[in-house]
């Protein structure tokens, strides 16, 4: 007797989808590197400080202690915002300060289950302060982050080595912006692009 089960078709398996991760020090660059190429290669961009902008508008932000509460929110936000899509087979941009020794153990697991890269994002305190100065002085920083002088906990923390590049199983490209970008955007497309191709599930 004949089966009427309709035979099986083979389908080509997809490749996991494309994270990359843009971290470094606060001020170092990350949001406009992150933008540019979640706006260029049509992804998703996660940025932890818009999810804590967010909850200062939604919660009230009136002193520094409580915006690091919301910080810390920020980041589980994002962490299971990056599984929520990966869940939908959806890559994404994330620009976000992430902490050597800390972010590794929750990311792990996501990282494994993408293409993913790591750009870090580098340039002298000097020029960070400037930064920062100059967001403050018009206006581009929320105030609810109540960092009009950047923190002398920044300066420790880099020191300390809390903003190196993160331990994990991805290819990591270092990007100085002090002046552009050094790899040039050419460059750090033809990286994400090899990691791409040469990387599994």
């Amino acid at each position: 007797m004949r089966s009427s089960a309709l035979p099986q078709q083979s389908h080509p398996q997809s490749q996991p989808p494309l994270l990359i991760l843009v971290s470094g020090a606060p001020a170092s660059g990350k949001t406009v590197l992150a933008q540019r190429l979640a706006r260029e290669r049509r992804l998703p961009l996660l940025a932890r400080d818009a999810y804590k902008e967010i909850l200062f508008d939604a919660l009230g932000s009136p002193d520094r202690e409580r915006s690091h509460q919301l910080g810390i929110a920020a980041y589980e936000l994002l962490y299971a915002t990056i599984g929520y899509l990966l869940d939908a087979g959806v890559g994404a941009v994330v620009d976000c300060n992430f902490h050597h020794g800390a972010s590794e153990p929750v990311l792990r697991p996501l990282v494994a289950r993408a293409r993913a890269v790591l750009l870090q994002c580098e340039t002298t305190h000097e020029e960070r302060e400037r930064r920062h100065r100059d967001r403050f002085q018009h206006g581009e920083r929320h105030p609810g982050h109540h960092d009009g002088v950047m923190p002398a906990e920044v300066r420790i923390n880099v020191a300390a080595g809390v903003y190196d590049a993160l331990d994990l199983p991805i290819p990591i490209v270092r990007v100085d912006t002090t002046a552009g970008y050094a790899p040039g955007i050419a460059e750090l497309d033809a990286f994400i692009d090899a990691t791409g191709r040469s990387t599994t599930a």
